[in-house]
């Protein structure tokens, strides 16, 4: 490193980099400094290039397999693919409507961008300004938390409704998960910054996926719990499981009141002793004149809410020690 005109520093780059980039005299480069002071320089060209690059991948029809096509549809959406393109060469106008309607279900910002005589072409048109990670961490837990209490309400009331409006959001709560992990695929791929997502170091990424497929899990068996109680019709027929629905919403909004991270070591004591009440939960015995049979599917949903709410502090608790690792690094 050199030193000119007494406050200006210079550094030389790596022949082999300046080539492989195209950088010129007179180029702009971006310098990012990075959680562990370590500094990312991005060429201007690279990230023009892979902004105006739209990614493709081509999908074919298969009849009779419907479930399968769509998931691989799902999987390059989330994978970071722009557009995707469907061939159906032996399909109906009735069955393209049907797989439409269903991926429309499952995704953000995909929409048909071009149609031909035997293909259709999706692409993305969110960007991660219209919906920022923060925000979809944030919608996904404020939706549970409406399901909790609409369940809840159900035991008081027996307005069957309100299970029919925890089952609908369920979509929407997908919809989050799958563009969250979409928004964390595009910053790996190198299509965005970490700043961009509001993220400050990379080890981050493993921490809120885990947390995204786990708030995701919890929506699913509030989902199957809500499908369950209307089957059956048991309001006033199962006050142990009124009761746990009850104190499993409040361990959830106090859980997940830790998401992003922003609070200090002494409060680590609290989800601490959250664990214990959460294995107590798992382990209390069935009781009560409802019958077993009927019983055991909504007993079974709550403990496995119960065991991932314990995900769910082991992984704070993870990504607390990570912030603290970074924190007493960047110090020395």
């Amino acid at each position: 490193m050199q030193i000119v005109g007494g406050s200006t520093y210079i550094i030389s780059l790596p022949k082999e980099w300046v080539e492989r980039v195209n950088l010129r005299q007179g180029s702009e480069l971006l310098v990012e400094v990075m959680p562990d002071l370590s500094l990312k320089i991005l060429s201007e060209d690279v990230l023009s290039k892979a902004g105006d690059e739209v990614s493709e991948y081509r999908i074919d029809f298969m009849p009779g397999n419907t479930e399968f096509f769509i998931a691989k549809v799902i999987a390059s959406y989330v994978t970071g693919y722009d557009k995707i393109v469907i061939k159906y060469p032996n399909i109906t106008s009735k069955e393209l409507s049907e797989v439409m309607d269903l991926i429309s279900k499952k995704t953000i910002g995909l929409e048909v961008v071009e149609e031909g005589q035997d293909y259709i072409a999706l692409q993305c048109l969110a960007s991660l300004s219209t919906l920022s990670l923060r925000e979809v961490l944030r919608k996904i837990i404020s939706l549970s938390e409406d399901s909790f209490k609409d369940i809840e309400n159900y035991f008081i009331t027996g307005n069957a409704v309100l299970l029919d409006r925890v089952v609908e959001r369920d979509d929407l709560i997908d919809k989050l998960y799958l563009y969250g992990l979409r928004q964390l695929n595009h910053v790996l791929l190198g299509k965005t910054t970490l700043a961009e997502i509001g993220l400050n170091n990379p080890a981050e990424i493993l921490y809120l996926v885990f947390i995204l497929k786990t708030l995701e899990r919890i929506a699913d068996h509030l989902f199957n719990i809500a499908k369950q109680l209307k089957e059956i019709q048991a309001v006033g027929k199962i006050i142990q499981l009124e009761n746990l629905i009850k104190e499993l919403k409040r361990n959830y909004s106090f859980i997940t009141n830790y998401i992003p991270i922003k609070f200090k070591a002494e409060s680590l004591d609290e989800l601490g002793k959250l664990l214990t009440k959460l294995k107590a939960i798992e382990a209390a015995p069935y009781v009560g004149d409802f019958p077993h049979s009927e019983y055991v599917s909504l007993r079974e949903s709550v403990k496995r809410i119960s065991a991932y709410l314990r995900d769910l502090i082991e992984i704070i608790l993870d990504n607390y020690a990570l912030k603290d690792l970074i924190s007493s690094t960047s110090r020395q």
